[in-house]
Order: C-alpha cells, then sequence, then structure tokens
C-alpha cells in the first residue's frame, strides 16, 4: 500500500515539471484526489475501499472542473464590471468637457 501511495505521489510531483497548470485542469486533480478519498472512505465503510475510490475519482474530477469553470467566469465578470465602471467614468469626463466647451462657443461674440 505505502508503495502504492508513493507511486502516485511521485508521479503527480514529475508530471507538473515543466507545464503550467489551468485553473480547469488544477480544480480537476484536486476533485479527482478529493473524490478518490471520499470514495474509499465510503467504501470501506460498505466493506470495497479500491471500489469506492475507483467510484469516487472521475466523480470529484467532474465537481473540480466544474467548480473550476465557475470560479473563472465570475472573476471575468467581476473584470468586465470594474472594466465598466472605468469606461462610465471616462464618459461623464468627456460629457462634462462637451458641454464647457459649448458653454464657452455660446458665450462668444
Amino acid at each position: 500500500m505505502r508503495a502504492c501511495v508513493l507511486a502516485v505521489v511521485l508521479t503527480i510531483l514529475c508530471s507538473g515539471c515543466g507545464t503550467t497548470w489551468t485553473r480547469t485542469e488544477k480544480g480537476a486533480l484536486t476533485g479527482y484526489v478529493v473524490g478518490s478519498g471520499v470514495g474509499a472512505g465510503i467504501g470501506a465503510a460498505l466493506g470495497n475501499p479500491a471500489l469506492g475510490a475507483l467510484a469516487g475519482g472521475p466523480a470529484g474530477a467532474g465537481v473540480g472542473i466544474l467548480a473550476a469553470r465557475s470560479v473563472g467566469v465570475e472573476q471575468q465578470s467581476l473584470a468586465l464590471q470594474d472594466e465598466l465602471t472605468r469606461l462610465d467614468a471616462e464618459l461623464a469626463l468627456q460629457r462634462e468637457g462637451l458641454r464647457r466647451l459649448a458653454r464657452e462657443k455660446w458665450l462668444e461674440p
């Protein structure tokens, strides 16, 4: 059992060398690990931890992918809201400048 755990840990550590993982990939891996652990715990209670880990891993990976994607969408939405606020402020300044220019033109003889 210890050899299996060591092999999995070394595989995970070595597979990430030189690559940058996307948020979705990180979510999938985290979900898979957590799902496998929870599945193994439930499987142990029912008498077959290996089967529980095999069933829990893919289910956890799916949940991890969905969670990571929803976080990405939320962050994009916040960034767009910030940009919209900045553009609104810039537009207000430009409108005020146009009003000032129009007043000056009308006041000139």
